[in-house]
C-alpha cells in the first residue's frame, strides 16, 4: 500500500474505478472517434460528488481532501483523459472563482447544480494573445447604469466545452490598462448563462488530442445582469485558486500514464512469438516496460507529496507548475513506448495506446504551455519571481 493511501481514500478510489469502467470505457470510442462530447458523463461526475470534491459543503463540496481528489483523477484519466480534462474544470477553472469571490446567491445559483450533477460549467479567457497577457485582450465590459446591466462584447478561443455548457465564466476587461494603478485591476470575470441572446459557440476545433472535449470559439454580444459580475469590477477573484489547475494535471496525468503501461504489459504477455511472447523473447520489450515503470513511480511520488501538501496548507506554485511540466513529459513518453512495443496494435485507437501519447502532446500545451511554465519555474525558485504585468510602454 502507497504511504498515502487508508480505508476511507480506498473506498474513494473504488468508487472512482467502478465510475470509469462501468460508466465512463462504454462511452470512451463516441469521444475518440466521434468526437462526442460526453454531456451525461460530466453530470454523472457531479452527482457521484467528484466535481466539487474539495470545495466546501456550503459551495454544494464534498469538502473533501487532495489527496482523495488525486485518486479520483487517477482512475478517471485511467480510461479517459478527455473526461479527467471536464473534470478539473467543474473543480478549478469553473467554479473556484465563484466559490472563492463570488456571493452566497452566485454560488447557489450557478455552482451548486454544477456540484450536484445538473448543470455543466466552461470558462472563456484565451484570446489569441492568449490569457497571461490579459492586457492586450480586446474583450470589454462596461456597466449600462441606465438599465444596471453589464454589456459585454468578447470573443474567445480554445473555450474547453463550447457550444455544450449551460453556465459560462467569460473574463473581459472593465477598464483600460495604464501601467498605471488600474494595471493590476482591469480583468473581470462575469457569469453567462447558456441561451443568453448574443451568447454562441463559433468553430469548433479538431485538434490532436483530448478528443470529444469541445474545443472552440465563443462570441458575448451580451448583456447581463449587473450582479452576474464575480467580485468587484477589475477585481480577479479566486486567484488564490490559480495554481489548482496545473496542480490537478499531476494525478490526471499519472493516471493517462498507468492506463498505457497496464494495456501494454498486458498485451505484450499474451502476444505470440517465437515460441514464446513478446515479453519473454525480447529483452528490449521488458527493459522498455521496467522503464516506463519506474518514471511512473517516480512521478507518483512527485504528484501526491505536492497533493498532500495542498492538503497541509503547505502548497507551493512552482511544484503545481512542476506537476504539469512533467506530467505531461511522462504522458508523452510512456504514451510512444507502449504504442511501440505493441507495434501495428499500437496505432489502432480502439486500443487506447496512441490516445495516452497524442493527449500527453495537448497536456503539454492546454491550460498553460509547459514552455512558458518553466520559465515561470525558473524565475519562481531562482528568487526573481514572475513579472507583475503589463510591460511598461
Amino acid at each position: 500500500m502507497f504511504w498515502y493511501m487508508n480505508e476511507e481514500r480506498e473506498l474513494v478510489q473504488q468508487a472512482a474505478r467502478d465510475f470509469a469502467q462501468k460508466e465512463v470505457l462504454p462511452e470512451l470510442m463516441s469521444m475518440e472517434v466521434e468526437h462526442k462530447f460526453p454531456t451525461e458523463l460530466v453530470k454523472r461526475m457531479g452527482a457521484l460528488g467528484f466535481s466539487g470534491w474539495p470545495h466546501p459543503k456550503s459551495a454544494g463540496g464534498s469538502a473533501g481532501d487532495w489527496v482523495s481528489y488525486g485518486l479520483i483523477m487517477e482512475e478517471i484519466a485511467k480510461v479517459s483523459t478527455t473526461l479527467g480534462v471536464e473534470l478539473m474544470l467543474q473543480t478549478t477553472l469553473c467554479s473556484a472563482p465563484i466559490v472563492f469571490g463570488g456571493t452566497q446567491e452566485q454560488i447557489d445559483k450557478y455552482v451548486k447544480p454544477v456540484f450536484e450533477g445538473k448543470k455543466i460549467m466552461a470558462v472563456s479567457a484565451t484570446e489569441p494573445v492568449g490569457v497571461a497577457q490579459w492586457w492586450d485582450w480586446a474583450a470589454r465590459a462596461k456597466l449600462d447604469e441606465a438599465t444596471n446591466e453589464w454589456v459585454i462584447d468578447a470573443h474567445k478561443i480554445f473555450t474547453t466545452g463550447a457550444g455544450q455548457a449551460d453556465i459560462y465564466v467569460v473574463n473581459a476587461l472593465t477598464a483600460e490598462p495604464d501601467n498605471g494603478p488600474m494595471s493590476s485591476s482591469a480583468a473581470s470575470a462575469f457569469i453567462v448563462p447558456a441561451g443568453t441572446p448574443g451568447c454562441y459557440a463559433g468553430h469548433i476545433e479538431n485538434k490532436l488530442g483530448w478528443n470529444g472535449s469541445s474545443t472552440g470559439a465563443m462570441n458575448y454580444e451580451v448583456r447581463v445582469p449587473a450582479e452576474n459580475i464575480v467580485g468587484k469590477p477589475g477585481e480577479m477573484v479566486g486567484q488564490e485558486a490559480g495554481a489548482w489547475e496545473p496542480l490537478v494535471f499531476g494525478p490526471m496525468c499519472l493516471g493517462a500514464a498507468e492506463g498505457a503501461y497496464e494495456r501494454a504489459l498486458a498485451y505484450v504477455k499474451q502476444r505470440k512469438r517465437d515460441g514464446g511472447t513478446l515479453y519473454s523473447t525480447l529483452q528490449v520489450v521488458r527493459h522498455s516496460l521496467a522503464n516506463m515503470w519506474l518514471r511512473i513511480e517516480q512521478f507518483r511520488s512527485f504528484v501526491f507529496d505536492v497533493l498532500d501538501r495542498e492538503d497541509r496548507h503547505e502548497f507551493d506554485v512552482p511544484q503545481a507548475f512542476g506537476v504539469k511540466i512533467a506530467g505531461a513529459e511522462l504522458m508523452q513518453y510512456v504514451g510512444k513506448e507502449a504504442t511501440m512495443i505493441c507495434g501495428g496494435q499500437g496505432v489502432i485507437t480502439e486500443n487506447r495506446l496512441e490516445q495516452v501519447y497524442r493527449d500527453g502532446l495537448v497536456s503539454a500545451i492546454g491550460g498553460g504551455s509547459s514552455y512558458s511554465f518553466l520559465d515561470l519555474v525558473a524565475m519562481m525558485v531562482t528568487g526573481d519571481g514572475p513579472p507583475p504585468g503589463p510591460p511598461t510602454k
